[in-house]
């Protein structure tokens, strides 16, 4: 990417005419922020700023922008002398009205109890001695500032009241000088005197001990001393410069500058390092003398913004670079050190056919000092070093004729062309002629460039007509068109620029159609084509050192090519507009490529990439507009409009840049906070966007200096900022920055020297550590009480939740050990327990015997094998007992009753059960942690074992009556089994009975294969019953083997009038489960006797078996009869005797009955059928029965 740097000079010098500037300054005005003109003192600081006195404040320079500061509380400062103090922390600013300290830390002016003694004292200057000490010059009085205190020098000088009449020059103390061979001051005024700061001793011209004839001058105004320690003084008595050398003992006065007189004697005497005199004169006159050589005057012209600002400087410092500083009455000027601009010629004007009140010089010609411009009013003729000028016409009555374009030399003589065709001077005389050879052999008149080859021959061309070449030895003229075979045909346009080549050869450039060369030794022209040619409208055209050739093209840019036309680099306008658009060019020593054009002057080196811009201020209002550009002997000579600009393009890269860049203003949300960021700042929260100003000390002087910067905890790499003096930063988050910037120095590459600040923005307070601190200490105080209150919510909610539960829990068949494994169980797990035992009291015993045990660390539950059986008053829990109080053991390693079972329980609590007063059992709990068992937790346990204690208590009765009750049960059983023996008994002989009938019905009615069946059926069915006789359970494929054959006979009975089916869960184990035997054969029966037999039509029989679950299995007996209430109603309508109660069904309810009651799960149900009408659609029987049956 092509950079575009300027460098922007205000540059200060010029005659009404044509001046030759041997001093270019650059000035300081209110355009740089210097509000106050009328400077009056300089001082530069360690850090390289520039300290500006004024009548209206003190002012810095940082190398490109200045700043002012004003006094406590906005005083207005009237600045006369700057000292730095207190090693250079504070400088010590001296006014009409005293001393004012300023700080440059703070920036900001300080009192000072020091300098009380000068408090009122109008200040003059301030002068420093060989002894660091410093000389306070009042109007009357003159104070020493040593070990930190001020002291009039009438206390330490005897003799130095004669001092009081001392008159120092105005506002700058310029008649008080350090001597450092003779360690003393020379004072000047009405009288002279010298201050032997080594003897403590003043001599006059009467008591000197050395040849000293400067005390016998008086109304000196000025005195300086050389490197040699010789005086330079001024006086209005003597001379208003005079010079006295010690080692030859002579004097010499100048009274003259180049034959005019000098009017008065100076305010100010300054002696470069160069031993180069600078003087100030009263009258508004100044002065230059290098050594050897004659006094001049300083040039200044009010219209040229690059002389001296003003005709009287009141201070003049040199810095360390070897600039010279001047403070004037209008500014301050800078004389910059070995600058690059040598001389700027402002050409004279006259009247011409343009209305724009000057006439531009298209080219000029430079050879040794004499510079020939051709303009649109003439040829003018410079010479370097001399004044006045040569103006050379050709009409007084046609303005345009006057008009040249281009001259050349051949020898000692020059050539010229112009509008009115082509001239000659001999030997560059002041008379110009038209060679008329040339005016008989041309058709026009009008040329527009001319040149002189190696053989002396002179070549121009004339536009719309030919290129021409005249031999001024035969004075013949040849005219070159491209339709001579000799010399070559080509197609002719206009020609727009040619170039020699270091061949010899000549390249023309012809618009339109592309280039043409001339081969010098073969004598022709042969066409180079180019690309695009119809866009081809050539500028200027250069050759360098490779043999390449370098073209402007209008409305593309600037090529480079090879002899044979082809493009092998370019500057278009892509890169750079203002470059592209170049129509002049030049190549100079260094290899720099140049180009002026109406958008400025540049220059660049070629393969860089890199384009800087020279920018020139010339005081004009139509700036940068850059005709020619052309090189002789290394200078660069570019003309814009009416003035000449010599340039030494060396001098660029020899101002050596030794610092990196100030960081020269900090602002935060647009308000300076620091004017020199030195060193680390905070900043507060909130303060997150800042800007950053910053500056190199040598900003103006290099103008290809570039800058780039990082801010780490930002960017991540290093921003190019090109010329480019700020940067912004916003929502800078708290935490620690460094910003960085750096320059790059005169060679062009980033120095290695780097400006470094540290920035800590703060956090808000809710961002500081000590508030993370103290919100961790709240957060956990608060967590740990939540937590409490949690816990203790938790607790008290899991407390009642238990309580709760015990308060709600029904236990299945009510038994003691179900009530205390519970007990157990749930205090484990609802109030987080590690275990939980309970102890019954056991009458017949006399002890407590444990009855459950639940552990929550392995949640462990298991039955108790071998119990525990603890006496009253043994342990703990025997305490509890016998007290019947609640014992809590803190800490189980001290307790002497505690009985260790567990080495790692060191925590215990008993709870009696009480009921009515009486002791049942003991609660007991141990824990591994000591203090465990809190008091909710203690009001918790004596609540669940009031309650349970009611459970426990009635539990026992239950078992006790339960005791009883199954004894009883038993008894009974027995009866049952009895009677159903008995009702077996009274069953066979009644079912056989009714058997055999059918039989015999078979035979008598001749059915005999049926009775055969009948028969073999009814055997098997008796075989069956009688082998079950003596068991009281059978299986249920038995069970289903007796159904099936008694179903069989009873369809053989009924003649097949009902169907029926048996179905068996395949997860039940039909071989393994076992039933009371015979229980469903009476149901069976009541379904088909007073169920299916009452119906007509279809008649079904279902029996089915089905697994419940792992402990339940099912038989339903259903059929699709008349029902219950219609059976009953048949029954009744049909009864003549007593009502028939079934016997089977009864003993069938009271087995299960009695099952039921042994614990095992046995019941039966009746479910009467109804359909969507309401009518009876059957009966079923379900009958539930334990699947772990055994013989009882």
């Amino acid at each position: 990417m092509w950079l575009r740097l300027a460098l922007w000079l205000l540059l200060f010098a010029i005659s009404a005419l044509r001046v030759e500037a041997q001093f270019i300054f650059q000035n300081l005005n209110e355009d740089d922020g210097l509000l106050t003109k009328f400077s009056r003192c300089l001082y530069k600081d360690r850090n390289g700023f520039l300290w500006i006195g004024t009548a209206d404040g003190l002012y810095r320079f940082d190398g490109n922008f200045v700043k002012r500061y004003t006094g406590i509380k906005n005083e207005r400062i009237v600045a006369t002398a700057i000292q730095p103090i207190d090693n250079g922390a504070r400088l010590l600013i001296g006014t009409p009205d005293g001393i004012r300290i300023f700080d440059s830390g703070s920036s900001s002016f300080k009192t000072d109890p020091r300098f009380t003694a000068v408090s009122r004292e109008a200040i003059v200057g301030i002068k420093k001695d060989g002894y660091k000490r410093l000389w306070i010059l009042c109007d009357k009085k003159i104070f020493l500032f040593q070990d930190n205190a001020v002291t009039s020098i009438e206390q330490i000088l005897p003799g130095a009241g004669r001092l009081s009449d001392f008159e120092p020059s105005l506002y700058n103390g310029g008649t008080f000088a350090w001597d450092s061979l003779r360690n003393g001051f020379w004072v000047g005024g009405k009288q002279c005197f010298f201050i032997d700061c080594r003897k403590n001793m003043i001599y006059d011209s009467t008591n000197c001990p050395f040849y000293a004839p400067l005390l016998k001058k008086s109304n000196v105004t000025a005195i300086a001393l050389n490197s040699r320690h010789n005086i330079w003084y001024s006086s209005h008595t003597d001379f208003p410069i005079g010079y006295i050398d010690f080692q030859q003992k002579q004097i010499t006065g100048y009274r003259e500058v180049q034959g005019k007189k000098i009017e008065t004697a100076s305010n100010l005497i300054f002696i470069d390092k160069q031993d180069r005199i600078w003087t100030s004169h009263l009258n508004y006159a100044e002065y230059f003398k290098e050594p050897n050589k004659p006094i001049i005057p300083i040039p200044y012209s009010q219209d040229a913004p690059y002389s001296i600002a003003y005709r009287r400087f009141y201070d003049a410092m040199e810095d360390s670079e070897g600039n010279l500083w001047f403070a004037t009455l209008n500014g301050v000027s800078k004389l910059q050190f070995n600058s690059p601009f040598r001389n700027i010629y402002r050409l004279p004007n006259f009247p011409f056919f343009l209305e724009t009140g000057f006439a531009q010089a298209g080219h000029i010609s430079v050879s040794d000092s004499i510079i020939f411009a051709s303009k649109l009013d003439g040829l003018i003729r410079l010479e370097k070093g001399r004044p006045g000028f040569q103006r050379h016409t050709v009409s007084q009555d046609s303005l345009i004729k006057n008009f040249f374009l281009m001259t050349a030399k051949v020898g000692q003589n020059w050539w010229a062309c112009a509008t009115s065709g082509v001239f000659f001077l001999r030997n560059g005389g002041p008379r110009i002629e038209q060679v008329k050879e040339i005016r008989r052999s041309i058709r026009g008149e009008k040329t527009n460039l001319i040149f002189a080859d190696r053989k002396g021959r002179i070549w121009f061309h004339v536009e719309n007509d030919g290129i021409y070449r005249f031999d001024p030895k035969t004075r013949q003229c040849q005219r070159f068109d491209g339709t001579d075979p000799k010399s070559g045909l080509f197609k002719y346009t206009h020609v727009s620029s040619f170039v020699q080549l270091a061949t010899g050869d000549i390249i023309f450039s012809m618009i339109g159609v592309g280039l043409l060369r001339f081969a010098l030794d073969s004598e022709r022209f042969s066409s180079i084509s180019v690309r695009n040619p119809g866009k081809f409208v050539p500028g200027k055209i250069i050759e360098d050192k490779s043999g390449n050739i370098w073209i402007s093209i209008l409305d593309q840019g600037v090529y480079k090519m090879g002899l044979n036309g082809k493009v092998l680099d370019s500057l278009n306008h892509n890169l750079d507009f203002s470059f592209a658009y170049s129509v002049s060019l030049a190549l100079d020593s260094r290899g720099a490529l140049w180009g002026g054009s109406a958008n400025g002057l540049f220059y660049t080196f070629p393969g860089s990439r890199e384009v800087i811009r020279v920018k020139i201020n010339l005081g004009k209002t139509l700036q940068d507009y850059w005709f020619h550009v052309s090189t002789y002997k290394g200078m660069v000579y570019a003309v814009m409009l009416d003035h000449i600009v010599e340039i030494d393009p060396s001098k660029f890269s020899s101002i050596p840049v030794k610092h990196a860049p100030l960081i020269t203003s900090f602002r935060v949300f647009g308000k300076e906070v620091s004017d020199f960021l030195h060193s680390g700042i905070e900043l507060e929260p909130d303060q997150d966007f800042v800007t950053f100003q910053y500056a190199s000390l040598y900003h103006r002087d290099i103008p290809s200096l570039q800058y780039s910067y990082q801010l780490e905890g930002i960017d991540k790499n290093w921003v190019n900022a090109g010329r480019n003096l700020s940067v912004s930063y916003n929502s800078l988050g708290h935490g620690d920055y460094v910003f960085k910037v750096r320059s790059t120095g005169q060679d062009g590459k980033w120095m290695k020297q780097i400006t470094t600040i540290p920035i800590r923005v703060l956090p808000n307070w809710w961002q500081t550590w000590w508030f993370f601190v103290l919100v961790g200490v709240l957060t956990c105080t608060f967590i740990d009480l939540a937590y409490t209150g949690y816990l203790g919510r938790k607790h008290k909610a899991q407390n009642v939740k238990a309580i709760e539960y015990f308060l709600n829990s029904v236990y299945g068949d009510n038994s003691v050990t179900e009530i205390c494994w519970d007990i157990a169980r749930n205090c484990t797990s609802q109030l987080h327990f590690e275990d939980c035992t309970v102890f019954l009291w056991d009458e017949s015993k006399q002890k407590l015997v444990q009855k459950a045990a639940h552990s929550s660390v392995n949640n462990s539950e298991s039955e108790i094998v071998d119990p525990l059986e603890i006496e009253l008053g043994k342990g703990i829990v025997g305490i509890a007992g016998s007290c019947k109080k609640t014992i809590i053991v803190p800490d189980t390693t001290v307790d002497k009753d505690y009985v260790r079972h567990d080495a790692s329980k060191l925590s215990e609590i008993a709870v009696p059960i009480l009921h009515e007063g009486k002791l049942i059992g003991v609660l007991d709990s141990e824990h591994s942690k000591k203090d465990f068992f809190t008091n909710d937790q203690v009001h918790t346990l004596v609540t669940i074992a009031s309650i349970n204690a009611n459970k426990i208590a009635e539990a026992q009765a239950e078992e006790a009556s339960a005791q009883k009750e199954i004894m009883l049960l038993e008894i009974n059983r027995m009866l049952a089994e009895s009677q159903l023996m008995a009702l077996r008994a009274q069953m066979n002989p009644h079912f056989v009975f009714n058997c055999l009938n059918s039989i015999q019905e078979c035979i008598v009615t001749q059915k005999y294969r049926e009775a055969s069946k009948y028969l073999n059926k009814f055997s098997k069915l008796f075989r069956m019953v009688l082998n079950n006789s003596d068991r009281n359970l059978v299986t249920i494929e038995e069970e289903k083997n007796v159904l099936e054959l008694y179903l069989e006979l009873e369809q053989m009975r009924f003649e097949q009038s009902f169907v029926y089916r048996i179905d068996i869960d395949d997860e039940l184990e039909a071989d393994d489960i076992l039933l009371p035997s015979m229980l469903l054969q009476p149901y069976v029966e009541n379904a088909i006797w007073h169920g299916l037999m009452h119906k007509d039509g279809y008649r079904e029989l279902k029996i089915s078996f089905d697994r419940i679950d792992e402990e339940i299995f099912q038989c339903k007996i259903d059929d699709n009869g008349v029902g219950r209430q219609k059976s009953f109603e048949i029954r009744e309508r049909n009864a003549t005797t007593r009502p028939h109660k079934s016997k089977g069904l009864q003993i069938a309810k009271d087995r299960l009955t009695l099952i039921d009651r042994q614990g095992q799960h046995a019941s039966v149900e009746i479910v009467d059928k109804y359909d969507s009408n309401d009518i009876a659609t059957g009966t079923m029987i379900v009958i539930e029965l334990s699947t772990s049956l055994e013989n009882t």
